[in-house]
Order: C-alpha cells, then sequence, then structure tokens
C-alpha cells in the first residue's frame, strides 16, 4: 500500500525535508524561510525525504549546503548524528 503523503506543518504542500531540531516536516520554500531567519536556525540539519517512501535519507542540508552523514539508530529508533 501507497504511503499517506507527508505535507510541510507550515503550508501543507508537499514536505521535502525534516528538521531535527524543530521537529518538523517542512516544503524546499518553507525551509529557506525557516532556516534562513537568521544564523542560529541556520544551522540545524535538516534529513530529506526519500520521493518513493517517504523515510528518512542519509542526504542532509545544514545552512545552504547538502551533505551525506553518517547515522545510526538506537534502540528506541532516535537518530543519532
Amino acid at each position: 500500500a501507497p504511503r499517506k503523503e507527508i505535507l510541510c506543518e507550515l503550508c501543507s504542500l508537499k514536505a521535502v525535508l525534516y528538521c531535527l531540531a524543530d521537529s518538523a516536516f517542512l516544503c524546499e520554500k518553507c525551509d529557506k524561510f525557516v532556516h534562513g531567519a537568521n544564523f542560529l536556525s541556520n544551522r540545524h540539519i535538516r534529513c530529506f525525504l526519500c520521493g518513493g517512501c517517504r523515510s528518512f535519507t542519509r542526504r542532509c542540508r545544514v545552512g545552504t549546503l547538502e551533505v551525506m552523514i553518517r547515522y545510526r539508530r538506537s534502540k528506541d529508533q532516535n537518530i543519532i548524528l
């Protein structure tokens, strides 16, 4: 069965990123708005969502840079960077 679409928590468009610090799913436009607000929020790590299964990918954004990160899951399935 197809997964339910994940929507941006600010504008309800299709989410493409998840911000770990804000615990929020965001679309590209809202991510730029929120994380361009100041230098502190610009440092948040945001993980891209897979276009098919909608789970986290290893591709992330920190500031305006896109990076590949290594992470592992703990026993309770939280992401550890």
